[in-house]
């Protein structure tokens, strides 16, 4: 006679106990960490889904060729409009940026002066195959950035004339 024996390994079940409760953490880290900042978003627990989430990671610049470099990273398929404020007035819409692009240059500036800029997600977003959201967000974070003063050309000049003098007289041979 032939006996069969039914066994439980522990390691088994323990395996699947720790993927189960893998699986609820993962899905919490799927959830926008935005959410906290701004939970009308939509994919909010709660939201009333009424505006794509906010691009994040805003950084600018000012290269010392003149203009301002400002980026942001998506945080979905939206576009973004860009508003900028120029020493402290206030924000104007100054430029509407389609998705894909994560960044923005903005030559319009002047040397010496101070400009905060702020961006929006706009536009249809498609959360899943049944939501979607249309709007504008509120505004996302703003970053401050000063332009390179000028120094007039004749300053410069001098400058480097010196040097070629210097360098001239140094290097000369007989």
């Amino acid at each position: 006679m032939m006996r069969l024996r039914w066994s439980v390994p522990t390691i088994g079940l323990l395996a699947i106990l720790l993927l189960a409760s893998g699986a609820a953490a993962q899905e919490e880290d799927l959830k926008d960490p935005t959410c906290a900042e701004d939970p009308d978003q939509m994919g909010c627990e709660g939201s009333t889904g009424d505006h794509p989430p906010c691009p994040t990671n805003l950084a600018g610049y000012a290269p010392e060729t003149g203009g301002v470099f400002m980026s942001y990273q998506l945080n979905s398929f939206s576009d973004v409009k860009i508003y900028r404020s120029v020493d402290g007035g206030e924000m104007e819409e100054i430029a509407y940026k389609e998705f894909p692009t994560p960044r923005f240059i903005d030559h319009d500036t002047e040397p010496g002066k101070t400009y905060t800029y702020g961006v929006t997600a706009v536009g249809m977003h498609q959360y899943d195959e049944n939501v979607t959201a249309e709007g504008e967000s509120p505004m996302c974070g703003t970053i401050e950035v000063t332009t390179v003063p000028f120094f007039p050309s004749a300053m410069t000049a001098v400058l480097v004339s010196g040097i070629a003098v210097v360098g001239y007289v140094a290097m000369r041979r007989k």
